[in-house]
């Protein structure tokens, strides 16, 4: 008899664009990333290590030993993000919900709410390929943050 809650496991090679809309200034970044996908029963799981972003050498410097892995976890109804490492936070996005959560970094603890207008995933079988949409409003500490647009481009790697 099969077990039906063992996880499958896929290598997969991640872009995350991320866009901030503060007024009339906009600024986007991308990083790419090796990670993997992990599927159990009706949910996905996407773990990576995230790029530092570090440009300094002082930053360089304190923060090189600590990296960053983020988890992005896809029900039916929700995502959400949790990071661990140099930062940490546990964001989730419901669309057409407003929810909160905390961001930890090495400069403290900021509450945050997020209101989410588009939280999408799809995944291609036949192309081995899926991508998740996240637009949302951040707040943090009560401060309106910007408006975030943020597409992950998931592709899994090709074994031989």
């Amino acid at each position: 008899m099969a077990d039906m809650g063992q996880p499958t496991r896929r290598s997969v090679t991640i872009e995350m664009t991320t866009t901030i809309k503060d007024g009339p200034q906009s600024n986007t970044n991308v990083i790419h990333a090796k990670g993997e996908l992990i599927r159990k029963g009706a949910t996905t799981f996407i773990r990576f290590e995230e790029p530092s972003l570090s440009s300094s050498a002082e930053e360089m410097s304190s923060q090189e030993t600590m990296s960053t892995t983020q988890i992005i976890k896809i029900d039916q109804q929700e995502i959400s993000v949790s990071r661990k490492g140099a930062v940490s936070m546990n964001q989730r996005f419901i669309q057409g919900k407003t929810t909160e959560g905390m961001y930890q970094s090495p400069y403290g603890k900021m509450a945050m709410r997020t209101n989410t207008k588009e939280a999408t995933y799809s995944w291609d079988p036949d192309h081995k390929q899926g991508i998740i949409g996240l637009n949302y409003n951040l707040h943090l500490q009560g401060e309106n943050a910007g408006d975030y647009i943020i597409h992950v481009k998931l592709k899994e790697d090709e074994t031989i």
